[in-house]
């Protein structure tokens, strides 16, 4: 039993870089601090996994279950993850930096403080994500679905949005109700302003 082996040697390196574990099932492997740099992984399930601070640069994910799998504080810099699913995960902290999400879905996902500068976000889900503090200088938004998404204090400094049709900015001031909720109204003024909704439109696919 792997689990087993993992908690009596807790220290032991594990160093599977460049394997090949291609449709793979290492559903809630305990895979913490594991070298996977160049790993192949495409079609694997590795449904509620444990892959803290793994090192997963340059591996491929493609296709990949990735579906509540805690990858806080793992770099995943120059990983493929195309059209895998990340929903529910936790990539706090994580490097993403240069990876590719080009049609993941990232839904419900966890990414505040996460590093994508240069990723390619294409067409990926991002409904109800938390990227709070996250970094998104020069990241492909190009038709993302950010639906009740949370970008508070994120950077999307210099955020690609080439080859959008349109795109539109509202900002909204929150007062108090009485049942203990809060009213966002929209406002131009900048100092007051709570909530910022972006949206646009991308025939780019």
């Amino acid at each position: 039993e792997w689990n087993n082996w993992r908690e009596e040697n807790p220290d032991e390196p594990v160093d599977l870089s460049g394997a090949d574990l291609s449709s793979a099932d290492l559903t809630d492997a305990n895979l913490r601090d594991a070298n996977l740099a160049g790993a192949n992984l495409t079609g694997a399930t590795l449904f509620c996994a444990i892959l803290i601070r793994a090192n997963l640069t340059g591996a491929n994910l493609n296709n990949a279950n990735l579906i509540r799998v805690n990858l806080m504080i793992a770099d995943l810099s120059g990983a493929n993850l195309n059209n895998a699913n990340l929903g529910d995960a936790m990539l706090n902290n994580a490097n993403l930096t240069g990876a590719n999400l080009s049609h993941t879905d990232l839904s419900y996902i966890a990414l505040s403080d996460a590093d994508l500068t240069n990723a390619n976000l294409l067409g990926a889900n991002l409904t109800d994500s938390e990227l709070k503090n996250a970094n998104l200088t020069n990241a492909d938004l190009c038709n993302v679905n950010l639906t009740n998404a949370d970008l508070s204090n994120s950077n999307v400094t210099k955020t690609i949005l080439t080859g959008c049709d349109d795109w539109s900015v509202k900002m909204y001031q929150r007062t108090p109700e009485t049942n203990g909720n809060w009213k966002f109204t929209e406002t131009s003024n900048q100092t007051i302003c709570k909530l910022v909704n972006m949206s646009w439109n991308c025939s780019r696919t």
